[in-house]
């Protein structure tokens, strides 16, 4: 996917200028990506997901009932003792407190959560396209890449497709899909200034504590570049490891 979006930049900065200097990338790609992610978003609110029967998206429901209810002690929906849900976790937890500030059921919690997960998707797309590429139609280029290039694979939680977002947008799958882009622009940052290390800790340990599968691979590509990129101190490699260490 890396590669057809730096072929992307090439291929439009091999462009005449003129045309180049007519366009404004940061627009485009916001005007793309809220067509995009928005009309996803937006075909989950209206009830494309209720179709969704093998799906478990009443499980979050449930959770978010119970949260909503009571943040603070919730009670199991799913079996009758006092132990707490892995769906308990502080993406729930923190969309439940949301609901209660404006009287929202969980139905208007989770749509709730599909604009914002859609919203986080969008800004982390753009911010790690600035920070890896370098460039200001990379951010354009990379969610081209990743709308055409996973067009066609089947729905499930953690695709990043068309079919997977109208049908589970708000899952936190998804939602691992964004911290993963803002936590690699971090890992990039803290290779040139280990001050970011502080930021790494705390998006590693928001990431676990939500998914720890979709953690796990976001984490695994952080390392990546840990230990792949050139000309950096291995003192700093260090400070970057560590962070992501704590947090967890």
């Amino acid at each position: 996917m890396a590669t057809i979006a730096e072929e992307a930049v090439r291929t439009i900065d091999a462009r005449p200028s003129g045309l180049a200097s007519r366009l404004n990338p940061t627009l485009c790609f916001w005007v793309f990506g809220l067509i995009f992610y928005g009309g996803a978003a937006t075909r989950f609110a209206t009830g494309h997901f209720l179709n969704q029967i093998p799906r478990d998206l009443w499980q979050h429901l449930a959770a978010l009932k119970a949260l909503i209810a009571d943040p603070s002690h919730p009670l199991n929906p799913f079996v009758p003792t006092d132990d707490v849900s892995r769906h308990f976790h502080p993406y729930w937890v923190g969309v439940a407190q949301v609901a209660r500030i404006f009287h929202w059921d969980e139905w208007q919690a989770i749509i709730f959560a599909g604009y914002l997960t859609a919203g986080l998707l969008l800004g982390g797309i753009f911010v790690f396209g600035r920070t890896f590429y370098r460039d200001k139609w990379g951010p354009l280029a990379l969610i081209v890449a990743m709308t055409l290039g996973w067009l066609f694979p089947v729905s499930h939680t953690g695709y990043h497709s068309m079919g997977t977002l109208i049908e589970g947008v708000a899952y936190p799958a998804v939602l691992l899909i964004a911290l993963s882009f803002f936590l690699w622009a971090m890992v990039i940052r803290a290779l040139e200034d280990p001050r970011w290390s502080v930021a790494i800790a705390l998006m590693s340990a928001l990431m676990f504590a939500t998914h720890p599968l979709g953690a796990g691979i976001g984490i695994l590509v952080a390392g990546c570049f840990i230990v792949f990129t050139s000309d950096v101190p291995m003192k700093t490699r260090v400070y970057a490891s560590a962070a992501i260490a704590v947090g967890l």
